[in-house]
């Protein structure tokens, strides 16, 4: 199962097999101008409006750079300028 985040209701859930892989990584859509991402390309419900999807875009092979998240200067930032206790 892959989770996808987007604003707006429940996260988008994907079993493994309806993804489209690529040398056994998934491959994530992320929307034009916003920070969700999704297992489709296309136009995809948020709210009151829509994020946009492509399959145009460029191709992230970002397991080659992965990093320890919590060693990140944005890591427990809760918004509003305050940074979570966790």
């Amino acid at each position: 199962m892959a989770t996808f985040a987007k604003h707006g209701g429940d996260p988008c859930r994907t079993k493994w097999s309806e993804l489209n892989p690529r040398d056994g990584h998934p491959t994530v859509y992320s929307a034009l101008g916003s920070h969700g991402s999704y297992s489709t390309e296309g136009y995809h419900r948020v709210s009151t409006t829509f994020d946009r999807t492509s399959d145009d875009g460029a191709e992230w092979r970002t397991w080659n750079n992965v990093r320890p998240v919590d060693r990140e200067p944005w890591w427990g930032y809760a918004g509003c300028g305050v940074r979570s206790s966790t």
